[in-house]
């Protein structure tokens, strides 16, 4: 087999993996003999490459290789679904379906280190092993995986493989309810768990066992010994991954919102420096001894970072490399990369729909094959400069498909401020990793080293955060869609495959910014729609061309996951008018959190109350406010209550009205005059 017909052959199998995409979560939906149609789309298109390329292309696959790879799609796909997590006869979410939800007490192991959530309470995974009802004498043997919550003070001293035992009930999660809203349901069943757990008592069941998360611990505890939080979770973080560490959200935010995710992720950077600190440290030592460290170091970094699958593909890629220096042979990177890819995803197929997994591929991907091209375009900078330039570059530019899909926003300056980090980055990480392996065997010694890089680290969080408040930091871009994204990464194999695109760059920046920008534009000059959200307060969002309304009432959580969410899916950088609902401190914390991101010109408030915490305009009760998109009038003395007039319709939203109002207010809609 040749190596092109090899490189098509590969391709159709992450083809056919992501082929069955639009049924690997509605198992029962677009399948024909267990196999995705996907699949069978693939087969046919490999048939018609088959009978018509081969005598064109004369370099490329042969009518064989075409057919071959056409059945590996097909195979890849009815694979991909077969190995997709479902739920068995005796997993603990089928208790769900019955009738009633009575108390149960379930028995199991903690699967991972528990950790808080946003909402401050305790969170962990756990391994079913048994589950009791209230008033049953006997216990039920059942397995799978629960996603539980617990008072945090309950899970404080609880270890990974500890046995549990919660008392609680079982709840069903809960799909996307919004646009871009979070899908925790299927997040939940990417991880093979199908039910929530909400535990009033948690108890641990057994003693702690030993285990990798002691030295994780050790780690963590060692650098956060001298530099405090959030500076030291913040090194631990980027030495280990922020998988591997519980960092606080509102850095995790920081670096996210800056576009510096990839430092709290454990990636190729990080084992790139693992294994050249190890190669440095033994390259006095034989050929022998320095694949053999290696290969230790690398097995023990992967242990250490729980095997996360951005890892292990860069784990295998350092094995390569190995290779090469014990057979004195130089390694072609790119098969090296589909080679560690191809045989990840044979193992767990499932990982080709890992966010981390996507990006960490597209981002190497890119590194070796633009980033040499872009250094030479810049060759009238000095090298250094030309080499921290074109790295970041080169990786924004083949991960931004993806990121436009996954988030709908681009960090405005998140090119620079990798650029300006990027020693930075290099030096916490670098240190993070040393004092990690001396914390290992002195725990104190690697706090106080670690405490040296103080200075670094502060002046990293305060560039993000300088960033973050610049205005205009995160540009929202309206939801890409698959074919958009594929689209994309056609033009840039295109200009990486053809010399003449290659060489007219402009042409093809200009094709790339047309296929997101125009079709996000058109929409936006014709849209006209009102939108009621669904939160547990008070959302809704008017929009217009060049006029956008949001009236709220909600609270931080209604922002993040309602709010937010949307208006990034909807391409909206800036509101119009803003209309705060009612002045609990909820609300005005909701609200802090949405100005924060997106710029308000105009922000009224039903109650003058409001302004002792924000900038705001009272809406006179009974008076309308003529808004150009809608009118306003506020209705409610003691209660928000708004009547929003829009396109010859009237709208209610009441905030936080009390039930038994609410009724009496529903009596009253003729004299509201509300249609």
């Amino acid at each position: 087999m040749t190596s092109i017909t090899s490189l098509t052959v590969c391709l159709a199998y992450a083809l056919g993996l992501l082929a069955s995409g639009l049924t690997i979560f509605q198992p029962d939906y677009g399948k024909f003999w267990g196999i995705p149609l996907g699949g069978y789309g693939l087969a046919l298109v490999g048939l018609v490459c088959a009978v018509s390329l081969p005598r064109r292309w004369y370099r490329g696959p042969t009518a064989t290789g075409w057919v071959a790879a056409g059945l590996v799609g097909l195979l890849a796909a009815g694979y991909c679904s077969y190995r997709t997590p479902q739920p068995a006869d005796t997993d603990v979410s089928q208790l769900l379906h019955s009738e009633t939800q009575p108390t149960l007490t379930v028995r199991g192991a903690i699967a991972q280190a528990p950790r808080l959530t946003r909402s401050d309470q305790g969170q962990l995974w756990v391994e079913v092993r048994s589950v009791r009802k209230l008033g049953d004498t006997g216990a039920q043997s059942l397995g799978g995986k629960l996603y539980v919550t617990a008072p945090k003070l309950q899970i404080t001293g609880l270890r990974q493989g500890q046995q549990v035992l919660l008392a609680g009930r079982l709840y069903q999660p809960q799909a996307a309810q919004n646009p871009n809203g979070f899908d925790f349901r299927k997040y939940l069943a990417s991880k093979g768990c199908f039910a929530g757990f909400r535990a009033d008592q948690l108890e641990a069941a057994s003693e702690v066992s030993t285990g990798l998360w002691q030295l994780r611990q050790r780690i963590v505890q060692s650098q956060a010994l001298y530099l405090g939080s959030p500076a030291g979770p913040l090194m631990s973080a980027m030495a280990l991954g922020r998988k591997a560490v519980d960092l606080p959200f509102d850095i995790r935010d920081t670096f996210i919102q800056a576009g510096l995710a990839h430092t709290l992720a454990a990636s190729g950077f990080h084992v790139a420096l693992v294994l050249g600190l190890v190669l440095s440290l033994t390259k006095s030592r034989s050929t022998r001894t320095q694949v053999i460290s290696g290969a230790i170091a690398l097995f023990c970094y992967v242990c250490l970072t729980g095997a996360q699958p951005s890892v292990m593909r860069a784990a295998l890629m350092g094995g390569g490399a190995l290779i090469g220096l014990a057979t004195e042979r130089k390694v072609n990177p790119l098969g090296c990369l589909l080679i560690a890819v191809t045989g990840l995803l044979l193992l767990q197929p499932t990982w080709v729909w890992d966010i981390g997994f996507q990006l960490s591929v597209a981002a190497t991907f890119g590194l070796i094959v633009t980033a040499q091209p872009i250094a030479e375009w810049l060759d009238w900078l000095p090298s250094p400069a030309a080499a921290l330039i074109a790295v970041p570059l080169a990786a924004s530019l083949w991960t931004a498909p993806l990121q436009l899909y996954h988030f709908n926003t681009l960090p405005t300056y998140g090119l620079l401020l990798n650029v300006i980090t990027t020693p930075l980055i290099s030096i916490i990480s670098l240190g993070g990793v040393i004092t990690g392996m001396i914390a290992i065997v002195w725990q104190s010694g690697g706090g106080a080293i670690a405490g040296l890089f103080y200075y670094p680290i502060h002046l990293l969080i305060a560039l993000v955060d300088f960033c973050n408040r610049q205005p205009g930091s995160s540009l929202a871009i309206a939801q890409v869609s698959l074919l958009q994204v594929g689209a994309l990464y056609s033009l840039f194999f295109l200009a990486w495959l053809q010399p003449w695109l290659r060489s007219r760059r402009w042409i093809v920046g200009a094709i790339a910014c047309g296929l997101v920008i125009i079709p996000a534009w058109s929409e936006a000059q014709t849209l006209q729609q009102i939108t009621v959200l669904s939160a547990q307060h008070s959302a809704l969002v008017i929009q217009q061309p060049g006029k956008t309304i949001l009236v709220s009432d909600g609270d931080r959580k209604t922002a993040d996951y309602a709010v937010l969410p949307f208006l990034r899916q909807a391409g909206i950088n800036r509101l119009t008018t803003g209309i705060l609902l009612g002045a609990e401190s909820e609300s005005i914390t909701g609200w802090q959190q949405i100005l924060q991101q997106v710029p308000t010109q105009t922000l009224y408030a039903t109650t003058v109350l409001a302004a002792d915490y924000l900038e705001v305009q009272e809406l006179p009760v009974g008076q309308t406010t003529d808004l150009d998109a809608a009118q306003i009038q506020n209705l409610g003395a003691n209660s928000a209550i708004v009547r929003i007039l829009f396109q010859d319709q009237a709208w209610l939203s009441i905030g936080r009205l009390p039930s038994e109002a609410q009724q009496q207010l529903a009596q009253a809609g003729e004299l509201l005059k509300v249609k």
